[in-house]
């Protein structure tokens, strides 16, 4: 049985739903995400690992869904078997990646009596922190364009993709792109090779 989907006092089907967001009604991609948010949670909670790390898959679960959303081509596979095949991918690749960066070398790992920190009751030392946040402030901002900038703040305010596109006015998978280059264009200005 297909799902039936209600907006504004209009009932459709999935297909139809998807189509309309593939033709650029991106406010239609909020009747996916309820409809899909129990999936990726059946995905995410199989997951053996930290709470903190689930709502970060759940995320992921979201942009491949939105990815699903535009590379549908209505051929083959209903929707929902191509979306549930797209996360579950999504989620699997990520599990990878993070398991793989978890095999850090001994010798790289500092203990953290051996950090330099800075001793905020000491006004010399805030002084020096205040300083070094605005020096990369500075740094951050003249490395990213105007736009990418105004993302890259509404994401650090909001925390969620889904708020930043809502505020900005621009799609999920926009605000994805603009953080992505941020990130590549951040890491190489403060000289990070990764």
């Amino acid at each position: 049985m297909a799902e039936t989907y209600f907006y504004n006092n209009e009932e459709f089907d999935e297909n139809t739903l998807v189509l309309r967001i593939q033709k650029g009604e991106d406010e239609l991609f909020s009747l996916l995400t309820a409809a899909y948010l129990p999936i990726i949670d059946l995905f995410v909670s199989a997951l053996n690992c930290a709470a903190s790390d689930k709502e970060d898959f759940v995320q992921i679960g979201l942009l491949s869904l939105y990815g699903a959303v535009g590379a549908y081509d209505f051929s083959s596979a209903t929707f929902k078997t191509f979306a549930s095949l797209c996360i579950r991918r999504a989620i699997s690749s990520e599990l990878r990646r993070i398991s793989s960066k978890k095999q850090i070398p001994r010798d790289a790992i500092v203990s953290i009596d051996d950090a330099d920190v800075f001793d905020i009751n000491d006004p010399e030392s805030a002084l020096i922190c205040k300083e070094s946040v605005n020096m990369l402030t500075d740094r951050i901002r003249l490395c990213l364009s105007a736009y990418e900038y105004k993302v890259l703040n509404a994401y650090l305010k909001l925390g969620n993709y889904g708020e930043v596109a809502t505020l900005l006015k621009i799609t999920v998978k926009d605000v994805n792109n603009a953080l992505q280059r941020a990130r590549k264009k951040i890491k190489k200005s403060v000289g990070c090779s990764r």
